[in-house]
């Protein structure tokens, strides 16, 4: 019976993966309520709903979901991520902050993790904080134009523009 349970909540995860992917995240959500219904207990059919939900602009929603995925795994970076980019976009900068910090503990290597902690903390006018983030977000993924873009930002507002001109160039 469990094989059999763990072969239903994979194949519902995979095909609401796909839809997912594919932008239909009303649809990819009945896959992950699925695979939750069968199993409680289930960190990434939580943490997909999430995603299906921040996408929606139901950040409030998402975040009850990235709470759930947390509380079972509080391993998975990306749902920390996801928890700081929802907090984010409700403006609640700080608490985005130290979700972001949570994932960059469990993978320093995320450049879209450094780069939206960049956003926040140029959102919160620490700009020297900010340009930090960018540029070890740009050690990892140096062809990222939108961390460019936002890096050329940063330096102007710390009126270092010939650096900002370069980074709009890179962009």
């Amino acid at each position: 019976m469990k094989l059999f349970s763990w072969i239903k909540r994979r194949s519902l995860i995979k095909k609401g993966l796909k839809l997912l992917n594919n932008g239909k995240y009303k649809e990819a959500m009945k896959y992950f309520d699925k695979t939750i219904k069968i199993d409680p207990n289930h960190a990434i059919g939580w943490y997909n709903k999430g995603v299906c939900l921040i996408n929606l602009k139901k950040y409030k929603k998402a975040l009850t979901c990235f709470n759930k995925a947390l509380k079972l795994n509080p391993n998975l970076a990306q749902a920390w991520h996801n928890k700081g980019a929802a907090l984010d976009d409700l403006g609640r900068y700080d608490e985005a902050l130290e979700c972001y910090e949570k994932s960059l503990k469990i993978n320093p290597k995320d450049y879209k993790t450094w780069y939206n902690k960049g956003i926040t903390l140029d959102e919160l006018k620490r700009y020297d904080e900010a340009l930090e983030c960018y540029e070890k977000s740009l050690k990892i993924n140096p062809k990222d134009y939108k961390t460019w873009y936002n890096k050329g930002i940063v330096l102007k507002e710390l009126k270092r523009y010939d650096e900002a001109l370069e980074c709009y160039e890179k962009a």
